[in-house]
């Protein structure tokens, strides 16, 4: 497995986001740990909404502030995950939402890059003073489940989700 860095996205990352962006929806999936990137209308919009999230005085009504995070492989550089971290929990993140999303390029997939990514997050974590991380996936989406549990989760019930019409999967992994 080829070493990871998260960092955070700037004016210079668009063009490896929309290249990330086009793979991810041309699959088909679910566009988790990615913000608002899927409904953005450009990059610009995309990282405005971003740097509004980012801080508790911006951050709109409803939401908690987050940092969006980019995987990048440290030999090259590619793009290979994106990373929402969550720096609090409101009722809906308590329930299904939790701390962290994220997701991997689909040509990336398979290389545990998801696990070194959840692994990634939790010095930022610990530096907001948090003690552990909520992390949800899909009760269906076994991949998630063993990366959550890879980097320490422990499942601590299933929850139905009335709104998306799922059951969501919720682990703790302590920091």
């Amino acid at each position: 497995m080829e070493e990871l860095y998260l960092k955070e996205i700037d004016e210079g990352d668009e063009t490896a986001v929309m290249d990330y962006r086009a793979e991810y929806l041309a699959a088909g999936d679910e566009p988790n740990g990615m913000g608002n990137l899927a409904e953005a209308g450009s990059y610009a919009e995309f990282l405005a909404a971003q740097r509004r999230l980012a801080r508790a005085e911006t951050c709109p009504p409803g939401y908690v502030p987050a940092t969006q995070y980019l995987a990048c492989r440290r030999t090259d550089g590619r793009l290979v995950g994106m990373l929402n971290f969550r720096h609090a929990l409101n009722d809906h993140l308590l329930q299904t939402g939790g701390h962290v999303g994220y997701s991997v390029r689909p040509s990336e997939r398979g290389r545990a890059y998801a696990a070194q990514m959840v692994e990634l997050v939790k010095e930022p974590a610990r530096a907001l003073g948090l003690d552990q991380l909520l992390i949800t996936c899909n009760r269906g989406n076994i991949a998630s489940a063993r990366t959550i549990e890879k980097a320490g989760g422990v499942l601590e019930d299933e929850r139905r989700d009335e709104a998306e019409h799922r059951w969501t999967r919720r682990y703790w992994v302590a920091l």
